[in-house]
């Protein structure tokens, strides 16, 4: 039985885990209505290899809180959904992922589309890992 479920440890959270993807060689990947900013990270001492997320929709291009809110749980929702295509890639590298959803449409758009986006999305890095 697959595991479906977006714990909190597979959150990108603390300030240093959002500098640190940040700072240095950062990859993308554009995937309408979606960039995506990901990169690999070496595993400290006692760590599992996991994917971890974060989803940014900018105040700049939806407005109103609760439509920025809607993208956020709908693009959460299609990558727990379809996070097993770079779960085997994680393990086969035995490195830690730090992937950021940024959302770039200018109007909300729904689930189907975002979650089109988000599998492409984590083709595209699961190919190139």
């Amino acid at each position: 039985m697959k595991k479906y479920g977006l714990s909190k440890s597979e959150r990108i959270k603390t300030r240093r885990e959002v500098k640190l993807l940040f700072e240095g060689k950062i990859n993308s990947i554009d995937s309408f209505p979606l960039k995506v900013l990901y990169r690999w990270e070496e595993l400290a001492e006692g760590e599992k290899p996991v994917a971890k997320i974060m989803v940014s929709v900018p105040h700049k291009r939806i407005k109103r809180a609760v439509k920025r809110n809607l993208i956020k749980r709908r693009t959460r929702e299609a990558y727990r959904i379809n996070k097993e295509i770079i779960t085997g890639k994680i393990n086969e590298r035995n490195q830690k992922l730090l992937i950021v959803f940024v959302y770039v449409s200018s109007s909300v758009k729904d689930f189907d589309t975002i979650k089109k986006a988000v599998i492409t999305a984590l083709n595209k890095i699961a190919n190139l890992a």
